[in-house]
């Protein structure tokens, strides 16, 4: 019986693939981007200063947190955050013990509501350089003003695929923009998504079936491509 073929646009790990029945499925991972942290006088003085400000802190990725704690190191803030989860949203409990996460939603459209909800006039938001439009311009609507800081920039890498894949996982904008930058998918691939943004990302280039996963985490989308093809045999 001919395995199906899975690629995931993100290393994803032993401990997630591995309880995969490598009888039916086999797992491609590869990069498609690569993430780096920026670093600088500037920057730290910048943040410091945040820390001091009593201003509430956004994330929206598990690379962001990761940029900012450890610019700051010892000096840990008690910020009051607001972030993606629930995986971000783990990751900030880990490295920020001493914040307290007052809002949390599993997309940016939904986080900038619970952020003007709650009153806000001005929040820092740690991103990268190529961060999506939605929660500034949404916050920016409701008058809302947000301290733009950019932590870590994101390096496409495009890898040419050989063969075609019965699935393809993808796990952000900007890991969508670079797979399509040296390939095509074939009308029979099904595409799943880490969330609807990301989502929306892969419908500019394909009219492909895509599924996105309930819960926004890698292991989530594997687990929905799965399942899927699980029910489809």
């Amino acid at each position: 019986m001919k395995k199906i073929s899975i690629l995931s646009t993100a290393i994803l790990g032993e401990d997630k693939t591995g309880a995969v029945d490598t009888n039916l499925f086999s797992i491609t991972e590869l990069a498609f981007i690569d993430v780096r942290s920026l670093d600088g006088i500037e920057l730290r003085t910048s943040i410091n200063s945040y820390i001091s400000s009593g201003l509430p802190v956004v994330f929206t990725s598990k690379n962001s947190v990761k940029a900012v704690s450890a610019l700051v190191g010892d000096n840990k803030p008690e910020w009051k955050i607001y972030s993606l989860g629930p995986g971000t949203s783990k990751v900030v409990a880990q490295l920020f013990p001493g914040s307290t996460i007052v809002g949390t939603a599993p997309s940016a459209e939904g986080l900038a509501e619970i952020i003007v909800s709650d009153g806000n006039k001005e929040v820092v938001f740690f991103c990268g350089d190529m961060r999506l439009d939605t929660l500034p311009e949404r916050l920016g609507k409701a008058a809302v003003r947000v301290r733009e800081t950019i932590v870590y920039e994101t390096i496409s890498s495009p890898e040419t695929i050989d063969g075609i894949f019965d699935g393809i996982l993808f796990f952000s904008p900007s890991g969508v923009k670079s797979f399509f930058e040296a390939n095509k998918v074939g009308p029979e691939t099904v595409l799943f998504a880490v969330g609807s943004t990301t989502a929306a990302e892969v419908a500019k280039y394909t009219g492909n079936k895509i599924f996105v996963s309930e819960v926004p985490k890698k292991e989530e989308v594997l687990k929905t491509a799965i399942g899927y093809f699980l029910g489809n045999e």
